[in-house]
């Protein structure tokens, strides 16, 4: 499992994200892009290989 918190400095901490994933990498900001984290999941359900990814 893996779980995403916001810990801002003035107020509670909150989770933002719990799931059966990966942790990938964070992104800054730049070329336009807002910053942000990556984290990576398994969809396969077992039987259908068109659902690996």
């Amino acid at each position: 499992m893996t779980g995403l918190w916001l810990l801002p400095r003035q107020s509670k901490p909150r989770q933002l994200i719990e799931m059966s994933a990966t942790f990938g990498k964070f992104s800054n900001e730049g070329l336009g892009t807002p910053p942000g984290v990556w984290i990576s999941r398994q969809t396969y359900d077992g039987v259908h290989s068109e659902t690996k990814g």
